[in-house]
């Protein structure tokens, strides 16, 4: 074989993967089509939230990506130009994580920082590299890739190359070549309005916040940094004579069409916005469609899709490239697993069951916003108009508002019918199997502050032993987590120690110093909880159902 893995695409969702495929020490190739980077402006995703910034503290990138961006504090609506409501963040639901508030940053600067990182690595990104053709071997040990190389960036000449690897992963993107390589359907519509947008300088009198203004259009105004950049959105003007490019592609998520000019904006930014706006200094405008589409499978065989290869929709939400790099954290280790013999092959099965119903309910969700936002329907608008007015206040309450950040922070996330999660029969707590680890923090043996998070930056399962107020140096305790030791070579021990606990004595593990970590996961009493590499819980229960737990992991984790 010439690698592990080929990762086929470099956008954020492969260079995760293979920051992740870097950190499990797995031989791997990524590829990408263009021969250079995007250039710093021409960015459509550029939102990261709570649960993408946890990801990246894997590989210490979420403190650079906050430096490079622009922590989001409050969106505004307005309706008929008078302020409807804000939504201020983080809300009170977002206890559980280290990263409360949404990030603003573009794209390439994302990619560049990842692309740092895997350098960092020892990894290399073969750039000006197209997949032509993909099989998988007669004896399904493998993949076959025809590569094609592009010598220099104008250059017509090309160098062939055969790759073969035992699994191939495609991020290339909605119209991903290997998903048609793979034969799989990628069901679905593009929407028939047409957007535009624009990055510019705005003068105007309001707070550097999201402003979402509706009227009969709407527009939305995204700051990109502190200087008076913003994002500028809305559909465009009905009366428009510009043509749509023929060879535009209508699968693509947000396929492009002629650039719009600053002069398309003025209609709609008059007739909604208050106050006086000048919109000046263009740095970057597109136009765009967008599609709804979902993959039919995420894997066939060998093969796996990831990212926009997946799942493309509406970008409401900023939920494409989170949902992107989840995709890779959760496929990330379980090739690792496999191709290291430290789990079953029928591990990989879970990717697809796992992520295929979090893709199909952010298609869903996004669909049922983007409609009631773009509709030229008079009634709907009227009728949208009439809902704004009178029940956006109401969602914008503190307990309906709450949960939705968290919704969309994607810390919402959970996997409980997954058939690689379990939860003991005894446990009466809310958490289940699947569901996302709670961070918060705690005390070192040598008196230093830690999240629990902090604690995943290795490839391994983690048991987390809680005290609640008794002891964990149990005979029955310590045989019992030895034997779950040789259950998995892969598994972590750590004893976490409740503010109160008073042999101070036979302290070889973290203390819980406000007793928050124990509240976040309902310990009241001496339990276990099992984490997986991605954050998510394996198995929890209470102490005494250890021997449950020891049986559920010779029948999962045994390779």
């Amino acid at each position: 074989m010439d690698c592990e893995v080929l990762i086929i695409g470099a956008g954020p969702t492969g260079l995760m993967l293979a920051l992740e495929l870097s950190r499990e020490q797995i031989p791997f190739r990524i590829l990408d089509s263009h021969y250079s980077t995007k250039t710093a402006h021409q960015s459509r995703s550029i939102v990261v939230h709570s649960r993408s910034l946890e990801l990246l503290a894997r590989h210490d990138l979420a403190e650079s990506f906050i430096a490079k961006g622009l922590l989001m504090e409050e969106i505004r609506f307005f309706l008929k130009q008078t302020l409807n409501g804000k939504n201020s963040y983080p809300g009170s639901l977002m206890n559980d994580t280290i990263y409360k508030n949404p990030l603003i940053i573009r794209q390439p600067l994302s990619e560049q920082l990842l692309e740092k990182r895997l350098c960092e690595y020892g990894g290399i990104i073969e750039r000006g590299a197209s997949a032509k053709k993909m099989v998988i071997d007669e004896d399904g040990e493998g993949v076959s890739v025809l590569v094609q190389h592009r010598i220099q960036e104008e250059d017509e000449k090309v160098r062939e190359e055969l790759i073969n690897c035992k699994y191939a992963v495609g991020c290339d993107g909605a119209n991903s070549m290997v998903r048609k390589f793979a034969g799989i359907d990628f069901p679905g519509t593009s929407y028939p309005q047409e957007l535009i947008l624009i990055d510019a300088q705005v003068d105007w009198d309001k707070k550097i916040c999201p402003h979402v203004f509706i009227d009969k259009e709407f527009v939305i105004f995204i700051p990109l940094d502190e200087t008076g950049i913003n994002r500028i959105i809305c559909r465009r003007p009905p009366n428009d004579t510009s043509t749509i490019s023929s060879s535009s592609n209508l699968l693509s998520g947000l396929s492009s069409y002629q650039e719009p000019s600053l002069s398309e904006f003025h209609d709609t930014v008059t007739s909604s916005v208050p106050g006086t706006t000048r919109i000046h200094s263009p740095i970057w405008s597109s136009s765009f469609r967008v599609s709804r589409r979902l993959a039919s499978t995420y894997s066939v065989g060998r093969i796996f899709l990831a990212g926009d290869a997946a799942h493309v929709h509406a970008p409401i939400g900023g939920q494409g490239m989170n949902t992107g790099i989840q995709d890779a954290v959760n496929l990330g280790w379980k090739l690792a697993r496999v191709l290291k013999a430290t789990a079953p092959s029928s591990l990989l099965n879970s990717y697809n069951i796992e992520r295929h119903k979090v893709g199909s309910d952010t298609v869903e969700n996004t669909d049922r916003m983007f409609n009631i936002l773009i509709t030229t329907n008079p009634v709907k608008i009227w009728l949208r108009n009439f809902l704004f007015r009178w029940v956006l206040p109401y969602f914008l309450k503190p307990d309906f508002a709450d949960r939705k950040i968290r919704y969309i922070s994607q810390l919402s996330i959970r996997y409980r019918n997954s058939p690689v999660v379990g939860t003991a029969s005894t446990w009466k707590g809310s958490l289940r199997g699947g569901d996302r680890a709670p961070d918060g923090w705690m005390m070192n043996p040598e008196g230093e502050n830690i999240t629990l998070h902090g604690l995943f930056r290795t490839s391994n399962d983690h048991l987390f032993l809680f005290s609640g107020l008794d002891t964990l140096e149990s005979r029955m305790v310590n045989d019992t987590v030895q034997q779950l030791k040789l259950c998995s070579s892969v598994l972590v021990v750590h004893k976490i120690y409740d503010r109160n606990f008073k042999d101070k004595t036979i302290f070889d593990g973290y203390i819980d110093p406000g007793g928050k970590v124990h509240t976040l996961y309902q310990f009241n009493e001496p339990g276990y909880v099992l984490v997986r590499p991605d954050g998510y819980i394996s198995f929890i229960g209470p102490l005494t159902s250890l021997d449950e737990l020891k049986n559920w992991m010779n029948s999962h984790m045994q390779g």
